[in-house]
């Protein structure tokens, strides 16, 4: 994995391989493997990659993005008048 990427994952960090954790795109609790079907993602990015909050996405030329999601109202809007 180390040839592949230099650095975390997500195109706009630079934080180096060597601090990077392995993010499975499965989990293993949900049925996912152990094997290489994975990412680097510093500790920041890896956080939020589980965080229901944040989605990661991967794009064909900027690579994987972590952004977060957008939030809905749950307030009814005001009446007009």
């Amino acid at each position: 994995m180390s040839l592949t990427y230099d650095t975390c994952a997500i195109g706009t960090c630079e934080r180096p391989f060597a601090w990077s954790e392995i993010h499975h795109l499965i989990p293993w609790a949900r049925g996912g493997d152990t094997d290489l079907d994975a990412i680097p993602l510093c500790s920041w990015h890896h956080h939020r990659a589980h965080d229901p909050r944040w989605h990661l996405t991967q794009h064909p030329l900027r690579g994987w993005e972590l952004r977060a999601r957008e939030r809905r109202s749950r307030r009814p809007g005001r009446p007009q008048g």
